[in-house]
């Protein structure tokens, strides 16, 4: 028995609420629909998709709790390519009910990908991660701290979202003509690796998205080869020299050993 059209809506390729009041029941419908619409190819059917617009406008999205709304977005975001999705909320006006600083973004640079955030070095990572980085990244930091708060962020997503809006501003640094291998790993250690990532792969500066990529692949993981104990036995004295020294170390391996870049 199909007493709604089920059949005949997949068919033809169409989302379709079942009563009216659906979106205001419950309006993660809302999220729902744009990613079944999205991820099928399918569309949403005229008199649903004026549903969901006066639900959005009504303030019933804005409405949900912070919790609900992050979980929301973190199901977009693990869709495997979510940039179509993000589109078609900001078209929609449901980004910007979910948080003003989400109205109206440029998502190209999420096309421009055309493949999942896929990290090349070492472990996958979280594509939720890599793709949060990619949509707040032109935000301020004011914005930012914002929207943390809004979705009330883990300690782990609030750091994605405050190191991609750091990057952001950092661009011509890390563009320099002239820039160690040192000063580069200087500039990127404590950053997310999700955020370094999402910057290499959304920048269009050649130079940038190699220096990234490098750093991602070898210059994270040079150490020099004494270590705390060796300089001891050296003779170096207990104290915050041994981190200095150790610190130079590290710097004069990546220079010297390390073609310049």
């Amino acid at each position: 028995m199909d007493w709604c059209g089920g059949l005949s809506d997949l068919r033809k390729g169409v989302v379709r609420t079942l009563h009216n009041e659906s979106f205001i029941d419950d309006p993660t419908r809302v999220f729902r629909a744009v990613r079944y619409e999205q991820r099928l190819g399918f569309n949403i059917e005229d008199r649903t998709l004026d549903q969901l617009k006066a639900a959005t406008g009504q303030g019933m999205v804005g409405g949900l709790t912070p919790d609900r709304l992050r979980h929301e977005m973190e199901r977009i975001l693990q869709d495997e390519l979510p940039a179509a999705t993000l589109r078609r909320c900001i078209e929609l006006g449901i980004l910007g009910a979910v948080h003003p600083s989400l109205d109206g973004l440029d998502t190209g640079y999420l096309d421009r990908q055309n493949r999942p955030l896929v990290r090349e070095h070492g472990n996958d990572p979280s594509q939720t991660l890599g793709y949060l980085a990619l949509l707040v990244s032109d935000l301020s930091e004011h914005q930012g701290e914002a929207l943390i708060r809004r979705l009330n962020m883990s300690e782990v997503w609030g750091n994605v979202v405050r190191d991609s809006i750091w990057l952001q501003g950092m661009t011509d640094d890390l563009s320099r003509k002239a820039l160690s291998p040192s000063q580069l790993a200087h500039i990127l250690e404590g950053c997310r690796e999700e955020a370094v990532m999402a910057l290499a792969s959304a920048t269009d500066d050649s130079l940038l998205s190699q220096r990234l990529h490098r750093y991602l692949a070898e210059l994270r993981y040079v150490e020099p080869i004494l270590n705390g104990q060796d300089l001891l036995d050296l003779g170096v004295p207990v104290g915050p020299q041994v981190g200095q020294i150790l610190d130079q170390l590290r710097d004069d391996v990546l220079d010297l050993s390390l073609i310049h870049i």
